[in-house]
């Protein structure tokens, strides 16, 4: 089968240009995939970070109001004296003024005194000291899990969801309950897929409390996808000034070969006046001289 020489031409530009490039691009939109992989975990890593010193945060302020209210000397006369009813409105202060979100007072060998949100979350404990012995612990938080989850949502554009057991305390998504969500790994809620991260600490009342942060899947092929497309531009460009290179060359030297052609045949019929043009110092040119030279002696 003849094969022209255009042809053969265009057969070598493929084999020597477009299959590596192709193999490059392939290669680098793998380390585009790996990388932003290694990003994803860094932004959940950042994310547990994020709401662990958040959480840490509300456990400090608590602490510093626990601990007033412990060392408060009218606390400890009260507990001496058995006023529970003074006790009981030094609580209800503490939420009213909402210096605290839940509070939790117990005094040996009495009921404890419990008021204020359900769902506040780290929360300090203070032992209450009087006359040298411990007479009691308070128990208190100043976060809500709701105003926890929307700054920690805002803070790391993550989606947020707080629970205590199977039950969900608050959080920027509704799944229904905790056991559709893992603490780790991949998860589909509502037709959206998420990637998970998560942190356990105490409750309240002595349970774990789970805080996950869910990075939406979206946002990681959108970042692959806008780094793969940066790729494709930039190899089809590329491509395509390859292929004009090509083109040009190869036209240039089918119309060099064409000439030769056009002068071996008018030669072989007898007309030696026939010259072809040999500018240049390739091969060509020095083809086409020694051609001419040849047409001369004939």
């Amino acid at each position: 089968m003849h094969v022209s020489f255009r042809n053969r031409l265009t057969f070598f530009f493929i084999l020597l240009v477009i299959l590596p490039v192709l193999a490059v691009a392939t290669v680098g939109i793998l380390i585009v995939r790996n990388t932003e992989e290694r990003n994803t975990d860094e932004r959940l890593a950042l994310a547990r970070t994020a709401a662990q010193a958040l959480y840490q945060s509300g456990r400090d302020s608590a602490e510093a109001v626990a601990r007033t209210f412990a060392q408060d000397d009218s606390i400890a006369a009260a507990i001496r004296a058995g006023d529970r009813q003074r006790l009981q409105r030094r609580v209800d202060d503490l939420i009213d003024t909402e210096t605290a979100a839940r509070v939790r007072l117990s005094v040996d060998g009495e009921e404890p005194i419990d008021e204020g949100d359900v769902d506040a979350i780290a929360p300090a404990r203070s032992r209450i000291n009087a006359d040298g012995r411990d007479v009691g612990m308070i128990e208190l938080s100043t976060t809500r899990a709701d105003e926890y989850a929307t700054l920690l949502r805002r803070i790391t554009e993550f989606q947020v969801v707080i629970s205590e057991g199977k039950d969900i305390l608050a959080g920027t998504l509704e799944p229904g309950s905790a056991d559709r969500i893992p603490t780790a790994g991949d998860v589909e809620l509502d037709g959206t897929g998420y990637r998970v991260t998560t942190f356990r600490t105490p409750a309240f009342d002595d349970g774990d409390l789970v805080v996950r942060a869910l990075l939406p899947d979206s946002e990681i092929d959108d970042a692959v996808l806008e780094s793969t497309l940066g790729i494709g531009f930039i190899l089809i460009a590329f491509l395509i000034c390859a292929f004009a290179f090509a083109l040009t060359a190869a036209r240039s030297l089918q119309a060099q070969i064409d000439r030769l052609l056009s002068a071996a045949r008018a030669l072989g019929k007898g007309d030696f006046s026939v010259e072809v043009p040999a500018e240049g110092n390739d091969e060509f040119a020095a083809l086409g001289r020694e051609f001419n030279s040849m047409a001369r002696q004939l």
